[in-house]
């Protein structure tokens, strides 16, 4: 059989299907929107959903930087006071959005002649394990980009082909103290450096300090939404109602479903949200929570003891002596606390405009060339995309990190759970 090659057509419809594929996959895409530029200023008008995705302006630039407003503040004037000079003052500041090439490639089975191949067949027949693969780490991307600032293939160094930017702990770090005696956060001064000794330590020593014990119950939850005012996380309006996505780890699942209060007021709902397909696959809710367990996004983090000052949700490094591992070192292994059987699971409360996407191309089908694969024939996909966390900043950063002057809209929910 001949090769017949590709038109345009049958590569709109083949990379079309790509997409679309991957976007139902992704656990994520119900949280997302598009940010919209306006033609007047061209400043961007922000969806409202926790992801915003931006369309990268073919500059040939990896960055850009997007100027949004801040919310007012303080109190109004009484009565016939003089407004002028006191009013406030319209504030831009901005947010950093990378965007980086990203592919995947297979080389087709007993296949060594690229003369006889049909490609528009082969592409149809391995559209599926390309489209699994991109649904699967786009999901790690977004996760990681709420731990740690932006997606892998940002944070990877140059030589690795990454850009080389600094990793950003979350500074919205909520750890749930859990015992009879102090159901209530602890948290921190906001930093944004990844590698700053304090603010990790101090990440530890409040992880230590955890009730040996399954702790996320219906306690937690309460004690969330009361932090949510300090942190200024504004919610995602969905039919009026303002929701917030918490993202948790099977093991803090499993110790809310021991809950009688959560039990009986998931049986008082009666399925709320389910004619809204964003709540698809929900585990319930809880005030102006919706629930969801997710394995690939809420992480158990790896970290040393407070020697070390190690925290790092994505890729594990052996120690010897001070972490229990389940398996030999690789990117998704379970970690355990230091001394003891628990382990912290960290899941991820999302508001509105949390979470930034920028885009340059959609995912698009590539032939591998014989420098690739010699004789072999392959297929392969990219995409020039990126995410980034919403932390926003009053100055052009270049290649500099300093403290964001907005409130990060997202937080990391870390309790104790026991795995048995």
């Amino acid at each position: 059989m001949a090769i017949t090659g590709l038109s345009t057509a049958d590569k709109a419809v083949l990379n079309g299907d790509l997409q679309k594929e991957v976007q139902r996959k992704m656990f994520f895409s119900r949280f997302t929107g598009k940010a919209v530029p306006r033609t007047i200023d061209e400043k961007w008008t922000l969806s409202g959903s926790p992801i915003n995705t931006y369309d990268f302006k073919p500059t040939g630039r990896k960055k850009m930087e997007v100027p949004v407003l801040g919310d007012m503040g303080g109190y109004g004037f009484s009565g016939k006071k003089t407004a002028a000079g006191n009013e406030e003052e319209i504030s831009l500041f901005w947010q950093s959005i990378f965007i980086n090439l990203k592919r995947g490639a297979l080389r087709l089975p007993d296949i060594v002649d690229q003369e006889t191949i049909d490609m528009f067949a082969a592409y149809k027949d391995y559209e599926e394990l390309l489209s699994n693969w991109w649904a699967y780490y786009e999901n790690h991307d977004i996760a990681r980009a709420y731990y740690e600032g932006y997606s892998k293939h940002i944070t990877d160094a140059e030589a690795d082909g990454g850009l080389g930017q600094a990793k950003l702990l979350n500074p919205n770090m909520l750890n749930y103290a859990g015992d009879a005696t102090q159901r209530e956060f602890t948290t921190h001064a906001p930093t944004f450096s990844y590698t700053t000794d304090t603010y990790m330590s101090s990440i530890i020593d409040k992880w230590q300090l955890m009730a040996i014990a399954d702790n996320f119950d219906h306690y937690t939850l309460n004690a969330l939404e009361a932090e949510l005012p300090n942190l200024n996380i504004q919610g995602w309006d969905v039919g009026g109602s303002e929701i917030y996505p918490l993202i948790l780890h099977p093991l803090q699942v499993a110790s809310l479903e021991n809950d009688q209060y959560w039990i009986e007021a998931q049986g008082r709902a009666g399925g709320t949200g389910k004619d809204n397909p964003i709540f698809n696959g929900n585990i319930g809710t809880w005030g102006p929570f919706v629930l969801f367990s997710n394995a690939l996004a809420a992480r158990v983090p790896y970290y040393q003891d407070t020697t070390g000052h190690t925290i790092n949700w994505f890729d594990y490094t052996v120690i010897s002596g001070t972490v229990t591992e389940n398996s030999a070192n690789n990117q998704y292994k379970k970690a355990q606390r230091v001394g003891s059987t628990m382990e912290i699971c960290s899941a991820i409360l999302m508001g509105r405009n949390s979470m930034n996407k920028g885009i340059f191309s959609g995912i698009e089908y590539k032939r591998r060339n014989e420098e690739d694969y010699g004789m072999v024939t392959g297929i392969g996909a990219q995409q020039f995309y990126g995410y980034a966390r919403n932390d926003a900043y009053n100055t052009f950063q270049g290649d500099s990190q300093s403290t964001a002057k907005l409130d990060a809209q997202s937080a990391i929910v870390n309790t104790c759970q026991n795995p048995d």
